[in-house]
Formats: C-alpha cells, sequence, structure tokens
C-alpha cells in the first residue's frame, strides 16, 4: 500500500472532518514535489529505525532535515538545526520502541494537520506545489506537537523559521484571496467528481468555470520584452508635455531677445 493511502480516510464522513474542509488528502499529495515525497519516506524510515509504530511530526522533522537539497533542510541549517541533534532530542523525549512496526505506518493526527496546513501555506503564497518549505511551514503551525517543542530547543519559535523560510524563497507574487483559491479548489474537487462518474458535459463546465477563476487569481505574463501600454502611456504623455514647454519657452526667449 503506497505511503500516502495511510492519510487517506476511508468514509465521507471522515473526510468531511479534515482540517482543509472540501481539500481533501489526495489532493494534497498530488501536489508534492519529489523531495516533498522524499521527506515522507525519510520519515517513515526514522519511525522504523526507533522502533516507533506512528509516524509524528518530530519524524517529519526528521525527513526534512536528511532531505538536504531541500530548501526546509537549508532553512533548518540557517538556523543551526542538525538531524544528528534533532535525532538524539527524539531519543530523549520519547525513547526508542520494543518492537519494530511492520506494514504501513500511521500518522498521528498532528502529523496529518502539518501536511494538510502545508497545502494551505503553498496557496498562501500563489505556489500551485508543495515543496518541503511548504511542509515546514505547516510543521511549525501545530505548536503542540514534539517538533514545535524541538525546535524551541534551538530558539526557532514559528516566527523565527517562517520569516528565514520567505526569505529563502526570496520575492513572490502577491498571495491570492484564499476565498478564490478555496473556492478553485472547490470548483477543481467537483470537476474531478463528475470525470468520474462519467458526466462529461458537467466536468466540462466545471473546467471552463476553473479556467476562468484561475485567470482572475494568476493573471498571464506578457512575454519577454513586452510592456503595457499603461506603463508608457504616462510617460510618454509626460515626456511630450515637457518637451511643448520647454520649446515655448524657447521660442518666448527667442523673441525676446531678437525683438530687442
Amino acid at each position: 500500500m503506497p505511503w500516502h493511502c495511510a492519510l487517506l480516510p476511508p468514509t465521507p464522513q471522515r473526510r468531511a472532518r479534515s482540517p482543509l474542509g472540501t481539500y481533501t488528502r489526495r489532493h494534497v499529495f498530488e501536489r508534492f514535489t519529489e523531495r516533498a515525497r522524499q521527506v515522507v519516506v525519510f520519515a517513515q524510515d526514522e519511525a522504523r529505525a526507533l522502533k516507533h509504530n506512528y509516524i509524528g511530526t518530530e519524524h517529519l522533522l526528521l525527513g526534512l532535515l536528511r532531505e538536504e537539497e531541500g530548501p526546509a533542510a537549508r532553512v533548518l541549517e540557517g538556523l543551526d538545526v542538525t538531524v544528528e541533534e534533532v535525532r538524539a532530542q527524539v531519543a530523549r523525549i520519547i525513547g526508542e520502541g520494543e518492537q519494530a512496526a511492520s506494514g504501513q505506518i500511521p500518522f498521528t493526527p498532528r502529523a496529518k494537520k502539518a501536511l494538510e496546513l502545508s497545502l494551505r501555506e503553498a496557496l498562501s503564497l500563489g505556489h500551485n506545489y508543495i515543496g518541503t518549505e511548504h511542509v515546514l511551514l505547516g510543521l511549525v503551525r501545530v505548536d503542540e506537537g514534539v517538533a514545535a517543542r524541538i525546535l524551541l530547543d534551538f530558539d526557532a519559535d514559528a516566527e523565527k523559521v517562517r520569516a528565514e523560510v520567505l526569505r529563502a524563497l526570496g520575492p513572490h507574487p502577491k498571495p491570492v484571496d484564499p476565498e478564490l483559491r478555496a473556492e478553485i479548489e472547490r470548483v477543481r474537487a467537483e470537476k474531478e467528481e463528475a470525470f468520474a462518474r462519467g458526466d462529461e458535459k458537467q466536468a466540462a463546465a466545471l473546467e471552463a468555470t476553473e479556467r476562468r477563476l484561475r485567470r482572475i487569481a494568476e493573471p498571464m505574463p506578457l512575454p519577454p520584452g513586452w510592456i503595457r501600454a499603461r506603463d508608457v502611456a504616462i510617460p510618454f504623455a509626460f515626456g511630450w508635455l515637457l518637451f511643448g514647454v520647454a520649446l515655448a519657452v524657447g521660442i518666448l526667449v527667442g523673441w525676446a531677445i531678437w525683438g530687442l
């Protein structure tokens, strides 16, 4: 069974209790980058190594640190958070289990919440993917988890981590209205459901609606070298105005000189 199946709710009732409402966990993992997926694989490895029969926020933190090429690991390294020290902290706080887990290891509710919050973090930044940086942002929002407790020991609270992540990402597009993003996700989910039941007419209508909403949320950039008319209209008109004023002044000065 794939690792993400441990997060998929077996019934519509459980799905309705998801912190993201209409966002299903399947939609969350569809957006994960390869490195973000590898973080979860590493988290499973860490849980097994410690003989834990669950994957908690502490294991996700270890997974983020082990994915060394990801932005999250670079941010944590800049905060002097190392995988060796975190692993030692986990062993000190929780200890090792008695027997290595076999089969699929389930996620704790807090770990599930952290992974789902990573989608909100990605959307709030205007990103259509979930990378390790978004997983880290989601992780620090679960302030009652073991990972948050360990990060505090490194003087890395949620605000500091978030500031460092945003600094590492550099300039980013203006965040899109969360309600608009939520509406896009709702329409997308309904479109997929229509395709699943073979209702092509409704699916096509929903796809058109989704495209319209995405154009509002993410205006298409101009090709390189192109500029908008409004970006040059005012400077152009102002330049001609100055030229006209200068010409008029020159004529008046000339009249004054030659009239004498």
